[in-house]
Formats: C-alpha cells, sequence, structure tokens
C-alpha cells in the first residue's frame, strides 16, 4: 500500500512541475504587476489532485448526472409474473441502459423513419418481451436526441415530446408523444442478441420474493367504471405486494452542526463561479449568510447549506463559442451542477425535475430544475415548490443559480414499504369531497426531506395530473 501511494504522489509531483514549467515556457511569467497571480488562480488545482488521488486510491469514480437518464427501466419477459424494475442505484441499470440507448440513437438518428401506428401497439409491447424506459420529466424529441448524441434532427413529421420509450425484443422501438398520445414505431438496425440476452435472463432467474408487476392497464385501472372517481395513468407499474427498501442518510457537507464553515470546500467552488477565492469582498448578513462579492456578482452561502449566485452582468459561460444554441447550454448544465458537488465533496447523482419541451426551451432564457438521487430514488423537497438545483441559463449563460449542498449516503437498515394502495387512498381521501374526476399521473417510492431530518424513509410518493372540481 506504502508503495502505492508513493508511486501516486511521484505522479502528482511530476505532473504540477510539467504545469508550472509549462506555464512559465506559454506566458513567461508566474506572477506580475497587473494582479495576475498563477498561484492564487491555480489555488483549486491541489484540492482536485487531493480528491484524484483518493478517488484513485478507493477505487471510487466521480458520479456523473445524465440528463437523458431514465428514471426507471422495467424488464418485460412476456409474463407478468417475472418483471422486473431496475433503477439507477442497480448494478445492472447501467449496462442494460448502454445496451438501449445504442438502440435509441439508431432511432434517433433517423427521425423521418418513424411511423404512426395504433395505440395499442405500445401495450402489446409492454406485454411481450420488452424493455420499458421510463424518463423524469417530458422532452423535446429533438433535444432528447441531442442529449442522446444522435444530433438535433428534424422531428417535425413525427412526435413532439416524449417521457415514455418501449424497445421491443425484434428491435422495434417506440415512442409515446406525450402531448398527443399518438404512438410512432420505428425499426431499428442495431442487434437484439445482448437485448433478448438479458430479458431472457430474467425469465429463468427471478426473484421468487418479489412482489409481481403489473401495469396499471392491466388491471383495467386507467378506466373509470360505475362510481369511480380516480383512473390511473396506463404504464404505471403496480406491485403485488408492499416490499422493503433501504433508508439513506442526508449530510450537511457545508456547514457543521456548530455553525462553521467548510472553507476548503467553498475555496473549491468559487473558482466555478468565476471567483477568485483570495481576492474576494466577503461579509456576514445578520443571520448568518456569509456573501461574497466581486465584480458584479454575488454568491451567498446560508446556514442551511444553500449556496445562491447572482450574475449583475453577463453570467458565466456554460460553453465554449460564441453562438451557444439551447441543446448546447442545457447538456453542459449537467456539468456544471456535478462540478460544484464535487467541488463541495458530494458524491451524489442529481436527476432532472423540470420539462424541457419546446415551449419551456423557446425563449432566451430558460429555468431548469434538478434534485438528488438516494438509492436510485428522487429525494423529494418537503416544500413542493423548491428543488435541489435551480438554474437559470440567459443566452448560454448562467445568470442565477440556487443549490442545496448535500450528500445522501445508503445505509444497510431496512424498513417496510406499505401495500400502493394506502398511498392512494390517503391521496383520494384529500380530494373526495370536492372532486369529480382524478386522474393519478405518478405512483413512486421518493425519499422526502424537509433539509434538517438524518435518515430518509422510502415512501409512496402520488402526483396528480388534473383535478375537475364540483361546481
Amino acid at each position: 500500500m506504502k508503495e502505492r501511494i508513493k508511486s501516486v504522489v511521484l505522479v502528482v509531483l511530476v505532473i504540477t512541475n510539467l504545469i508550472l514549467g509549462s506555464q512559465v515556457l506559454s506566458t513567461k511569467k508566474l506572477w506580475s504587476g497587473d494582479g495576475y497571480n498563477f498561484f492564487v488562480n491555480m489555488s483549486n488545482i491541489p484540492i482536485s489532485i487531493y480528491r484524484s488521488i483518493k478517488q484513485r486510491i478507493s477505487g471510487k469514480t466521480p458520479t456523473e448526472t445524465r440528463l437523458e437518464s431514465p428514471e426507471l427501466i422495467i424488464i418485460n419477459t412476456g409474463y407478468q409474473t417475472s418483471r422486473h424494475t431496475l433503477r439507477s442505484a442497480d448494478d445492472d441499470f447501467a449496462p442494460l441502459l448502454e445496451i438501449a440507448n445504442a438502440f435509441l440513437t439508431d432511432a434517433f438518428s433517423r427521425p423521418q423513419d418513424f411511423v404512426s401506428v395504433p395505440s395499442d401497439y405500445f401495450r402489446t409491447a409492454l406485454t411481450a418481451k420488452s424493455v420499458y424506459l421510463r424518463y423524469p420529466t417530458d422532452y423535446d424529441s429533438s433535444l432528447f436526441a441531442y442529449l442522446l448524441g444522435a444530433g438535433a434532427g428534424d422531428f417535425s413529421q413525427s412526435f413532439s415530446q416524449l417521457r415514455n420509450i418501449v424497445i421491443s425484443a425484434d428491435g422495434y422501438v417506440y415512442i409515446e408523444d406525450s402531448l398527443s398520445g399518438t404512438v410512432y414505431r420505428i425499426r431499428t438496425t442495431e442487434s437484439t442478441d445482448e437485448l433478448n440476452s438479458v430479458i431472457n435472463l430474467h425469465i429463468t432467474n427471478d426473484d421468487t420474493y418479489a412482489p409481481v408487476i403489473n401495469y396499471a392497464f392491466d388491471l383495467g385501472f386507467d378506466k373509470a367504471f360505475e362510481t369511480q372517481k380516480t383512473v390511473l395513468s396506463p404504464m404505471i407499474p403496480i406491485y403485488s405486494e408492499g416490499f422493503e427498501r433501504e433508508t439513506v442518510t442526508a449530510k450537511q457537507i457545508l456547514v457543521s452542526q456548530n455553525g462553521n464553515i467548510a472553507e476548503t470546500a467553498i475555496s473549491a467552488i468559487l473558482p466555478h463561479f468565476s471567483m477568485n477565492p483570495n481576492g474576494l469582498r466577503r461579509y456576514t448578513e445578520v443571520d448568518g449568510t456569509i456573501v461574497f462579492v466581486e465584480n458584479n456578482s454575488l454568491l451567498k452561502i446560508s446556514n442551511d447549506g444553500y449556496i445562491e449566485y447572482q450574475a449583475k452582468d453577463e453570467g458565466i459561460q456554460l460553453s465554449k463559442g460564441t453562438a451557444v444554441s439551447v441543446h448546447e447550454s442545457v447538456a453542459a448544465i449537467a456539468s456544471f451542477v456535478d462540478k460544484i458537488n464535487r467541488a463541495a465533496g458530494s458524491d451524489s447523482t442529481m436527476q432532472l425535475t423540470s420539462k424541457l419541451t419546446a415551449s419551456e426551451l423557446s425563449g432566451n432564457t430558460i429555468t431548469i430544475t434538478l434534485d438528488y438521487l438516494a438509492n436510485g430514488s428522487l429525494v423529494r423537497l418537503s416544500d413542493a415548490n423548491s428543488h435541489s438545483v435551480t438554474v437559470t441559463v440567459t443566452n448560454g449563460r448562467i445568470t442565477s443559480y440556487r443549490h442545496l449542498m448535500r450528500s445522501f449516503e445508503t445505509n444497510a437498515e431496512m424498513v417496510s414499504v406499505d401495500d400502493y394502495i394506502y398511498a392512494l387512498d390517503n391521496a383520494i381521501a384529500r380530494f373526495e369531497n370536492q372532486i369529480n374526476e382524478i386522474e393519478i399521473s405518478g405512483l413512486e417510492i421518493v425519499y422526502e426531506y424537509d433539509g434538517s431530518q438524518s435518515e430518509l424513509i422510502p415512501e409512496w410518493h402520488v402526483s396528480v395530473k388534473e383535478i375537475v372540481i364540483n361546481e
């Protein structure tokens, strides 16, 4: 172990020497009278090097937020009793997503080859051998293609936005237009061997103790009958019984319990907002919020661990180039958020939680929200109007940024999650005296977080799509 550490330290010293040497050769200065100081501007390098060493020794790789990643994958084996659910925390999730994305990249590279088919084709594919991908929000189809790396094709002759995708065992990709409900299909050219191997594996190796998964349409829950006031969105997965999930620990990483600020983490964060840690005006407000001021920008760090940035000028450029497209700006946001998390010492990943449809992307200014994932499930803030990250981008530059700095770790402790029906009953009971009809658009396991508790318990969250109030 000692020899390994020595080798790593030696490599770091060599790299540092090369950086210093190249700086001298290229600029012929390390400091000057005009305010430039190489050592100040490189002040965050030791921290990043230290973290690289730590990751190398521990074997961990930095987490990566992918805006085009689904929140849920269901492997459909052709048998209702052996369907299998995967979330990002599961070991099989990433390999299967890589296989699925190969089909999607091929399909989205040829947008004009999609053809509309009867809507029941989508459900038929779900009951046969296939993989269902449910995404966390509605995407503009052209943006989704760009995020996949398939280019921003012209989808004007097919679906405008999406959230639900099915890839069948015979290589067809089915897209449900989340705006019109129309289903589109394309035959891909990818080999189906790996896909079928994964599906077949779960036919023979299904978990005997896992609950049976039905879609709402399997059980007729998507149709109203007699005096029933509630229907469920057709693709909501319904579990036959309760199950167990791990608890999660939330950690405050910028402010300690006694109110001390993590100065090292803050020094690592500031350069990402184009702020020099050693040349800032700094003061503390009455409530303990620390404020950094540089030129026309403000960055605040509150006692509850929020960082808030506000630009008074052009803001922080997300991508290189003078004419940055909205697609480039959106794609760059995930990388920027990950950098802030890593600088603060959090290795938690995040999930997109705001819509990215054509209407949201149409202006010069866009606002995007993200929330943490823990144990593969969303960490939902108790204040329904708040999100862990809110980013406002104007003409390719961040002009406003708010980020709740936390780290989440999955515990070994397991707790029981009640049958979904109790959560449904509680949601319906809140409206039963005033509604005429209600559609449940989402039923999922989340970790509710009020910003202060340390242990988070998995629980059902019910999303309501539309409520019609009795007159």
